[in-house]
């Protein structure tokens, strides 16, 4: 498996880690999400993925995650919302995770 192979998990990692959790424990979960993720794709076979290509690739996706889902979040009716102030909480938990960088 190339290396390239394990940066949309690098994405899908990141938002699960700011969507999922309270704020107050982002900080104590990044690290130890952070990695067991690195080494569970070691584990599974991806070569050739430096630890610091996979700092930088996080933080890419720390960049990419708040556009995708403001693009999202931008297209659906306010009426559809079920949380209409969730892009704030989500926001707020962003910056949390790009002050550990």
């Amino acid at each position: 498996m190339a290396a390239l192979c394990s940066w949309q998990g690098v994405q899908d990692l990141i938002f699960f880690i700011i969507e999922s959790f309270d704020a107050k424990y982002i900080y104590i979960l990044y690290d130890l999400f952070k990695g067991f993720y690195y080494k569970k794709l070691t584990e599974y076979g991806v070569i050739n993925y430096s630890i610091k290509e996979y700092n930088n690739d996080l933080k890419d996706a720390l960049y990419y995650i708040p556009f995708f889902t403001a693009i999202w979040f931008g297209s659906v009716p306010d009426d559809e919302l079920i949380d209409k102030n969730w892009i704030y909480f989500f926001i707020q938990k962003l910056f949390i995770v790009i002050n550990q960088f």
